[in-house]
């Protein structure tokens, strides 16, 4: 199992706590071939984490194309995970993103929802 710490910002979550609490784990990998063209697809799980403690946690999964490591995804909050403003929540969230497996860096936007209790 491979883990990815994460850090930034996020509209809802404001600053992502940094310190390694926040983070996602590859617990699945799949090569596939579309139309001769390779990629790697993904899956696992992770957590968000605030800098004021607030969190979630998730699944999630990516389609990464294997030349120029531009990837596209899902991540899906788990019902019941939420802490804090998070407690009850569930939601969707549809990810673009490139990953530098030189530098280690894996850089994404998401777009979607997210439903308050």
């Amino acid at each position: 199992k491979k883990r990815m710490i994460i850090g930034g910002t996020g509209s809802h979550l404001g600053r992502v706590w940094d310190s390694g609490t926040s983070y996602y784990d590859v617990e699945g990998n799949e090569v596939l071939m579309e139309g001769g063209h390779p990629f790697l697809r993904q899956s696992g799980t992770g957590i968000l984490v605030a800098a004021n403690g607030d969190s979630f946690e998730w699944t999630w999964w990516a389609k990464i194309s294997i030349p120029d490591r531009n990837w596209t995804g899902e991540f899906e909050i788990i019902p019941g995970s939420g802490t804090g403003k998070f407690e009850g929540s569930s939601g969707k969230l549809e990810a673009i993103g490139q990953a530098n497996p030189a530098e280690h860096i894996n850089c994404w936007t998401f777009n979607g929802y997210i439903e308050f209790n």
